[in-house]
């Protein structure tokens, strides 16, 4: 799943849309989220998170939810 959130999608309805959909990954783009925000805050159980908060400006971040199955990732801080 692809979504474009701008910020009008709070939490719950993407926690709730997510878990319902039963999707593997669920990509969030324009989150609108800063570094202040925990992980907790965001957190969808079953899944874990990778995130990108926006730097300076009002918009941009993007964050990825990976269903916790028998997936491997890891966090590729320069490409």
């Amino acid at each position: 799943m692809l979504s474009n959130v701008v910020s009008g999608l709070k939490i719950i309805e993407v926690h709730a849309f997510v878990s319902r959909k039963n999707f593997d990954l669920a990509f969030i783009t324009e989150t609108w989220r800063s570094k202040r925000i925990d992980d907790s805050v965001v957190d969808i159980p079953m899944y874990s998170i990778v995130r990108r908060d926006k730097e300076n400006d009002n918009h941009g971040g993007v964050c990825l939810y990976i269903k916790n199955n028998d997936y491997k990732h890891q966090i590729l801080h320069d490409i």
